[in-house]
């Protein structure tokens, strides 16, 4: 088949994309910091900080498509993320962090597309007869009655009072037992002939082309994972745009990292503070891949108990150990200070939004 418009006009996309990206790959090779600069500026964005914040929480291990019934690729976690942001495709933000090698990318499924219109959803495949070509097929099993060797086709087992040989007439009970599949056989209903597999072809429903697989371009879509060689990095890094982020939309300038004077005098530094009007909140994050335990528990409500003219939040992940989740529901609660359990940072920031949104 001759090369289509389409075609051409696609393999020359194709090949400069795989150029571009083969560039950037080269140039973050040789550059680790440029690299690194270019990693810090995708953390910035909202719809990443929470994909990141749910692979690092362990909500997300590998983030696969769907498709929905027009067979156009979806994926509803990231269109969920981003609706509350602004101007940013989802779909770029995946391919922007696996370029700069905090995703790995993998091919979860090729489609096959028209080679006139480009068309993946509109094609469909079509089981034809291979001698007149018409699509009108009946299919059917060869089975072997094991008890009298009879070979018959399924449908003729089939009798009044149940599934029964037509050759001895005893019943059929188990497969493997007393009867085996031996194969299984097309039979075209306009020229009568059989054959084992039917021609296949595809159809592009859009344009109504007929083609062969050998004729079709192709579409991948794609599954995405954490590279695990940049958690520690994500780690520290996604969380605290989350918080500052969440601040500022209640209206808070926030400073990161924060201090406050505590009531004996003394400066306290916490992970970030916020102030609006005669409001201020102060806000430390306490983040382990272990349990977290009394010590850094004990650290944190010493001074938040000082800053008692703010409001004091604890966010705490993944968890507590079982003696200090003891000691933080009856001090905490005892003393007002605000506290969150959470396995990730993308689940704290909302439980914060609206413990601040109550205290108003």
């Amino acid at each position: 088949m001759q090369k289509t418009d389409y075609e051409n006009k696609a393999l020359l996309v194709r090949r400069r994309h795989v150029e571009a990206v083969s560039s950037l790959q080269a140039v973050l090779k040789a550059d680790p910091e440029h690299a690194r600069q270019i990693r810090f500026q995708l953390y910035s964005d909202r719809t990443a900080q929470l994909l990141l914040s749910g692979f690092i929480g362990g909500l997300v291990q590998e983030l696969n498509p769907t498709f929905d019934s027009d067979r156009n690729v979806r994926y509803p976690i990231l269109e969920n993320l981003n609706e509350t942001n602004t101007g940013t495709n989802p779909l770029e933000i995946l391919d922007e962090l696996a370029y700069a090698g905090v995703l790995k990318k993998k091919v979860y499924e090729r489609l096959a597309c028209c080679p006139k219109c480009g068309s993946h959803s509109s094609v469909f495949l079509r089981l034809k007869c291979p001698e007149c070509g018409m699509l009108q097929l009946e299919s059917s099993k060869l089975v072997e009655h094991l008890v009298c060797g009879a070979v018959h086709e399924f449908d003729e087992f089939a009798a009044d009072d149940g599934i029964k040989c037509p050759s001895c007439k005893e019943p059929l009970v188990q497969e493997g037992e007393d009867f085996r599949v031996v194969g299984t056989f097309n039979r075209c209903v306009s020229c009568k002939v059989h054959f084992d597999t039917p021609a296949q072809k595809f159809a592009c429903r859009t344009c109504n082309l007929e083609f062969e697989l050998n004729d079709a371009s192709y579409f991948d879509t794609y599954s995405y994972s954490l590279n695990n060689y940049l958690t520690q990095e994500v780690k520290g890094t996604v969380g605290l745009p989350l918080y500052k982020t969440t601040l500022e939309e209640l209206g808070f300038k926030v400073e990161l990292p924060g201090t406050i004077m505590g009531s004996s005098g003394m400066m306290h530094n916490f992970t970030l503070t916020g102030s609006k009007s005669k409001k201020t909140v102060a806000i430390d994050v306490v983040e382990s891949d272990q349990e977290i335990g009394e010590k850094d528990l004990f650290a944190a409500y010493t001074k938040m108990i000082d800053a008692k003219s703010s409001t004091c939040v604890l966010i705490v992940i993944p968890s507590l150990s079982k003696r200090a989740k003891e000691f933080a529901e009856k001090a905490f609660s005892k003393d007002g200070i605000g506290f969150i359990e959470a396995k990730a940072p993308a689940q704290a920031v909302e439980q914060l939004k609206a413990k601040l949104q109550e205290s108003k």
